[in-house]
């Protein structure tokens, strides 16, 4: 049986504290009300079309955080999966204008959005999501895109740049990365990481952190180096990402209360892979992988 893919958001705001809003909107074509969401595009990564569809729908930015879940159904013989996000609402891109798809658009309280909302699956993830939390930040551990292979480099090893299909991955990831309202891009001082974080940060208009302490060289000589970099950067509340090597990654977890947890849940990193890690400062709430972006293989040369 073939498979339907589209993806959605749980949009969400504070008006005053503790005053929790969601959005629902209208279909008139359905006659229902849900949460935004659309359809995969061919070749879109479905936390892009999430993002996308959110503000498609509603005219907000989104800043998105833990996924929640699916929602699975039948729609004339074919299975339909939506994947939905945690989303706070960042900022208004234009304001809300009925079109022939979504007609109207709800702030409402979790309590009234029961009552809104349609369909019994929107309604148990709409639980889900209210006893989730949501103050969060997001740490991205991100392991560079394609490298020239070792055997096929003949400088230093630091000085190794990106095969073409890392740079092909390189110019993707500023796209993934940017759902997440990323504030600060930290990264190893290897040419392979610069330039694989270098293309996020300029895309985000921020400086683009670079330290040897994230570098294969450290690690081989203090192991712990990279471990108290993240330690202290978790400090901060704010949304970050990180650059950096796979041998290093399993060691920077030990930076979280429950990183054996972690270790066990999150797969091994493949190049331009990510771990995308939800905390408040040491306790992490929840983590989920991000593969590497998708590269036409008729565009690839390695």
């Amino acid at each position: 049986m073939s498979m339907i893919r589209g993806a959605g958001v749980i949009l969400w705001r504070e008006r005053e504290p503790l005053k929790l809003e969601v959005a629902l909107v209208h279909r008139p074509k359905y006659g229902d009300w849900s949460f935004p969401k659309g359809g995969v595009e061919p070749g879109e990564n479905p936390l892009l079309t999430a993002y996308r569809e959110c503000i498609e729908e509603t005219g907000y930015v989104p800043v998105l955080g833990p996924y929640l879940g699916e929602v699975s159904y039948k729609v004339a013989g074919e299975k339909k999966r939506i994947d939905y996000w945690m989303a706070r609402a960042d900022s208004q891109s234009h304001e809300f204008t009925p079109n022939d798809e979504v007609d109207d658009l709800s702030w409402t309280s979790v309590k009234t959005a029961r009552h809104f909302l349609t369909y019994e699956d929107d309604r148990s993830l709409l639980s889900k999501f209210f006893k989730m939390e949501r103050h969060l930040n997001v740490l991205i551990f991100l392991r560079h895109a394609k490298a020239v292979k070792r055997e096929d480099w003949f400088g230093e090893d630091c000085d190794r740049p990106l095969s073409h299909k890392g740079q092909l991955q390189s110019l993707k990831l500023p796209h993934l990365n940017a759902v997440y309202g990323i504030q600060e891009v930290h990264s190893s001082d290897a040419q392979r990481c610069i330039e694989t974080a270098a293309p996020i940060a300029a895309n985000l208009n921020i400086a683009l952190k670079q330290n040897s302490l994230l570098s294969e060289d450290i690690f081989e000589k203090d192991d712990n180096a990279a471990l108290e970099y993240v330690i202290q950067i978790l400090k901060f509340n704010s949304n970050q990402l990180v650059c950096s090597h796979n041998p290093i990654f399993r060691e920077m977890l030990l930076a979280f209360e429950n990183h054996r947890e972690l270790t066990r849940q999150l797969p091994n990193l493949s190049p331009a892979d990510s771990w995308v890690i939800h905390h408040r400062g040491a306790k992490v709430f929840s983590a989920e992988a991000l593969p590497a972006p998708l590269v036409a293989e008729s565009l690839e040369l390695d």
